[in-house]
């Protein structure tokens, strides 16, 4: 008896899975698939999107993918915390689960499962999914072999919906910035001089206005779209917040609706106090810094809940467009 090389169905199920995800994938990003695969198919590169007669750039964005195809695909509901999600369910390696969850929340791994039978792909984040569904199950998915990922049938990708995988390219970037920023607002609040701290906050701006994320055209998220609005704001506007504007005008005995004529006394030992221009920048460096914390709380809790099954923001009904 002849004893050959043979090729399972399963890989053969997998090689065309991943074949379909390439196909829809926009062509200006970049696809490495992962040879040998350690439980990461595919490495993909994101670029801005391609403009007739330009070359497309390079924006630092990285997605890696775990890729499965299913001809024997597993419909059902996923019932948790009284609510209820229409979704594809399939039985995940717990050794793949523990590979994410060494990366770390700031690096995206999508499971990317294939109908074979109608080319219908969905997506979920298996970070996001070991937070914000497994352990609040109080599932210790380390203890079994393999685990159940409950996936929205919200959750398809196209050759015409890629705006959730923009999102998750995204991901590195916001943490990244979010982390750097509040350090260094934590040192802004350490600073004992008033002019210090205008001047920190000048080139803080001018630092961090220049990151992408801030400058996004779509309808991405509120919170980075605002914090955008909020420097180019600042920057056209001597450095003052209209809030803050109104904050300090309430000191103005004289009502006279000019920051430059009066002074703020901000204690009982101020004896000259600070002119009021400068106070309103202060207070709208302040006010800023507030809002970038808030919102960085705002994306853990909140941001991450999308497209998880079960969770009132989970499937995520609004259009995503964040170029």
């Amino acid at each position: 008896m002849l004893h050959n090389k043979t090729r399972s169905s399963q890989q053969i199920h997998g090689d065309k899975a991943v074949s379909i995800v390439k196909d829809l994938l926009p062509k200006e990003w970049v696809v490495r698939e992962m040879v040998p695969d350690y439980g990461i198919d595919l490495d993909v590169e994101l670029f801005s999107p391609l403009k007739k007669g330009a070359n497309s750039i390079a924006l630092g964005e990285h997605l890696f993918m775990q890729v499965k195809g299913t001809i024997n695909p597993r419909y059902g509901e996923f019932h948790f915390q009284s609510l209820k999600t229409k979704v594809i369910k399939y039985q995940l390696e717990t050794a793949e689960l523990n590979l994410v969850n060494r990366l770390g929340s700031a690096i995206p791994v999508l499971l990317i499962i294939v109908d074979l039978n109608t080319n219908t792909v969905y997506q979920i984040c298996l970070n996001d999914y070991i937070k914000k569904i497994l352990l609040k199950q109080g599932n210790d998915f380390r203890k079994s072999k393999s685990v159940t990922i409950n996936i929205p049938v919200k959750n398809t990708i196209s050759s015409t919906n890629i705006q959730p995988l923009i999102w998750y390219g995204m991901r590195t970037k916001i943490y990244s910035m979010f982390n750097e920023m509040i350090v260094d607002i934590d040192d802004f609040e350490y600073l004992p001089d008033i002019d210090e701290q205008i001047e920190f906050g000048k080139r803080f701006l001018n630092y961090y206005s220049e990151f992408d994320i801030l400058n996004l055209l779509g309808n991405c998220w509120y919170c980075l779209k605002h914090i955008g609005h909020e420097f180019r704001c600042l920057k056209s506007n001597d450095f003052i917040s209209i809030n803050a504007r109104k904050f300090v005008l309430k000191a103005d005995t004289n009502k006279t609706n000019n920051l430059h004529s009066f002074n703020v006394f901000i204690d009982d030992y101020d004896s000259e106090g600070i002119p009021a221009y400068k106070y309103a920048q202060k207070v709208s460096f302040k006010f800023l810094f507030d809002y970038i914390k808030t919102s960085a709380g705002t994306f853990e809790t909140y941001c991450r809940d999308w497209f998880m099954p079960c969770l009132l923001l989970g499937v995520y009904d609004e259009e995503i467009q964040c170029r």
